[in-house]
């Protein structure tokens, strides 16, 4: 977690996973230090989900030892069940090494703690930093117990403050990096203790086989993830190593919201960006090519004649004419996601990186095929001869491996640096634009460029000063006659509440303007285009005795001004290229 690297990975796996909650064992990161003094809040902030987190780490050795220290827990959450979360609840290890950190959530009726710790690995030399000798030393100097074993006094009070928890009731979910045999030594079998605790190993008991080796160079399953038997579990399973941050394999669970907190929470679901951009011609072309091809193929325009001609009533037509409409919105959304690439945009693009991210896919094409995966050797071949890669199936595993260490090195370093390699290639195409006499081309590189800096420098601003995104309402209440208080909690009855009782009132409130009653609305029409508006603008309108003094001053006001503008400067026509560029 203290590189920048391991962030942006971990970054992607959450975006990737959608997850609720993380748990991190051995973060290695001393929060006191003043590199670390965001916190994690700060550090996974960037989304639209709200974030809260609970770090813990050894507070005793924190001064003058640098950013990174052994040891320290940690727990994310993310999204709606952040509105669950009871912050003052949410607890750390009492003695403060950080051996532990807990969230509780509160539902309807039912708490449930999840706990994320590190059992440390036992280590002799009393010289080292390591999260053993750190807690030895502090039972030495505070508790004055010279005899006491870090390991035995976090599995006793570790296990000690479950049991207070489980007598209370209380739901529990347990993440360990117990750096012994989860199954064979006294932490697992405290945990799984029928007589105690009676928590079952998630993925074991899922699966229905033990989980093996959970560290890149072990032998023995160390890591482990408990919950109690009133918590459902509807997936369960483990990556391979290499896939999370660390060195140790990660755990993926999917729980019931249900049985965490009583009740699922609605599920905001995100809108989706536009394809469809206006100002890429290439774009706008392919939509309207696909929009017009299937138009033409499925007779839409004959299908709403039809409805015209051919409907018995009036309804009957308008049904016709609105399944038309639908079919054509489909058409719409057709071509929209088929007229341009969503791009993930973490590396800026520029030549120069393409290469390597390119190269890097092949070579882990390359490692598939020869772990006997399907592959097309002949398309491996052709894209290999185009990055310049010579010989490829003479590649052994041992060279790949150093092959794809090399790219993602590159990548990583693009991933930092990509900004400034694209404005150079920008630049250059710009520039071979005007040698090239298309000033027109070049101006629109160049606006590109412009937008690409506004953005930015926009979105570091917004980052640091703007405001908290909110989440969207799950759900209203609503005021009613005789003061009846109505809640609404479903999609459709949310939407329907916020407009008639907030977006509905504010569209129609300048109806209630004295403008909007008596002869003179139905004089100046809905534009106000018409011989009344030029009276007005003139001043040679006359206005009846009952005409609202207030709205006749503003009308005199509009004659003053307008006699000051030069007459037809202003043209009340939208033409189809005004309208358009708008857009």
């Amino acid at each position: 977690m203290c590189g920048n690297n391991k962030l942006s990975k971990c970054k992607d796996l959450i975006d990737e996973l959608g997850a609720d909650i993380v748990a991190m064992n051995k973060h290695r990161q001393n929060m006191r230090h003043i590199d670390n003094r965001n916190g994690w809040n700060q550090l996974f902030k960037g989304g639209e989900a709200d974030v809260r987190s609970v770090v813990a780490h050894n507070v005793h050795e924190s001064e003058g030892i640098g950013r990174t220290q052994e040891g320290g827990t940690g727990l994310l959450m993310f999204g709606p069940l952040t509105e669950y979360l009871d912050m003052p609840g949410s607890e750390k290890d009492a003695t403060g090494l950080g051996r532990w950190t807990t969230m509780l959530l509160k539902g309807e009726g039912i708490q449930t703690r999840i706990v994320c710790g590190y059992n440390p690995c036992a280590n002799r030399n009393t010289d080292s930093s390591t999260s053993y000798q750190q807690q030895r030393q502090f039972f030495i100097m505070h508790q004055k117990d010279h005899k006491a074993c870090p390991r035995t006094k976090f599995r006793e009070d570790l296990i000690k403050l479950l049991k207070t928890w489980r007598a209370a009731g209380d739901r529990i979910v347990v993440c360990l990096d117990a750096n012994e045999d989860i199954y064979r030594k006294a932490i697992g079998k405290a945990l799984m203790e029928e007589d105690g605790l009676d928590m079952k190993e998630v993925v074991g008991s899922y699966t229905g086989k033990r989980i093996g080796p959970t560290f890149f160079r072990g032998q023995l399953p160390i890591d482990g993830v408990w919950a109690t038997s009133d918590i459902q579990v509807s997936n369960a399973c483990i990556m391979p190593a290499g896939y999370g941050i660390g060195d140790h394999r990660l755990f993926i669970i999917n729980m019931h919201t249900s049985s965490l907190i009583g009740t699922a929470p609605p599920r905001a679901r995100r809108a989706s960006s536009r394809r469809l951009n206006n100002r890429l011609p290439h774009v706008a072309k392919k939509y309207a090519a696909s929009l017009e091809a299937n138009i033409i193929r499925h007779r839409l325009i004959e299908k709403l004649g039809k409805a015209h001609t051919h409907g018995r009533d009036k309804e009957d037509t308008q049904n016709r004419i609105n399944r038309v409409d639908k079919e054509g919105g489909q058409y719409m959304i057709h071509a929209e996601r088929n007229c341009r690439k969503l791009k993930s945009g973490r590396i800026c693009f520029s030549p120069e990186p393409v290469i390597w991210i390119k190269r890097e896919q092949i070579y882990r094409s390359l490692v598939e095929y020869k772990h006997g995966r399907t592959k097309n050797r002949g398309n491996l071949k052709r894209a290999a001869r185009v990055q310049g890669i010579k010989k490829l199936f003479q590649i052994s595993l041992a060279q790949l491996r150093i092959h794809l260490e090399v790219c993602e090195e590159r990548n990583d370093y693009f991933r930092q640096h990509g900004a400034r390699y694209r404005k150079k290639h920008l630049l250059d195409r710009a520039g071979k634009a005007r040698e090239e006499g298309r000033e027109e081309a070049a101006v629109k590189i160049l606006a590109i460029i412009k937008r690409e800096q506004d953005q930015s420098f926009w979105r570091r601003l917004n980052y640091t000063c703007g405001k908290a995104r909110t989440p969207p309402p799950t759900s209203v209440q609503v005021e009613g006659p005789n003061g009846t208080v109505t809640e609404h909690n479903t999609e459709e009855t949310v939407n329907t509440a916020i407009w008639t009782e907030i977006h509905q009132k504010r569209f129609h409130l300048a109806e209630e303007a004295p403008v909007c009653h008596g002869q003179l609305r139905q004089d100046l029409g809905y534009n106000a285009v018409s011989e009344t508006a030029r009276a007005i603008l003139d001043g040679t309108y006359v206005y009846p005795a009952s005409f609202d003094q207030a709205t006749k001053e503003l009308c005199e006001e509009c004659a003053l001004i307008r006699q000051i503008i030069p007459k037809d400067s202003v043209s009340i026509k939208i033409t189809k290229e005004d309208h358009k560029g708008h857009w």
